[in-house]
């Protein structure tokens, strides 16, 4: 289920969208299924079908954009941009990726205080992991809790 991600795009302030994308395979009862699913969820959804059509078969997902764009934003960042880099680092893992605990190595570590040296330490942090497992496992599949990442 889709929650997991949709839930922590708000913790970021801003409004999702669901992209379902089309194939002419998909039926009718599936496609209906799916925008119920959202109209009970309360989250915006737009067909794509952009594989078929183009840039023509992403119109009512750009519409969707600009839609939210023109609403008043909220945007907000997890953590404050002046605490430490692990911090932030431990923020995401918590609040975005549902681990319990960052055990950084040490070449981790050393690179972190070459960031703070270099001044780069107040800027927000993208972090990136395996796309099977919020975890930093891609056996350990979906969105499991309590678990340790390394890095």
């Amino acid at each position: 289920c889709a929650l997991p991600i949709l839930n922590n795009i708000k913790k970021y302030g801003v409004e999702p969208i669901v992209a379902l994308n089309a194939f002419i395979h998909d039926t009718p009862s599936e496609t209906a299924c799916v925008k119920q699913w959202a109209k009970d969820n309360q989250v915006r959804i737009a067909l794509t079908e952009v594989w078929e059509k183009g840039g023509e078969g992403g119109i009512e997902l750009a519409n969707q954009v600009f839609d939210v764009m023109q609403e008043p934003q909220n945007f907000k960042h997890l953590y404050e941009l002046k605490q430490p880099l692990e911090a932030k680092i431990e923020t995401i893992v918590k609040e975005i990726y549902g681990g319990s605990k960052v055990n950084f190595s040490s070449k981790a570590q050393k690179q972190l205080k070459q960031f703070k040296e270099n001044g780069w330490d107040e800027y927000p942090i993208c972090m990136a992991k395996t796309q099977y497992s919020f975890s930093d496992d891609q056996t350990l599949l979906g969105a499991p809790n309590e678990f340790e990442i390394k890095i």
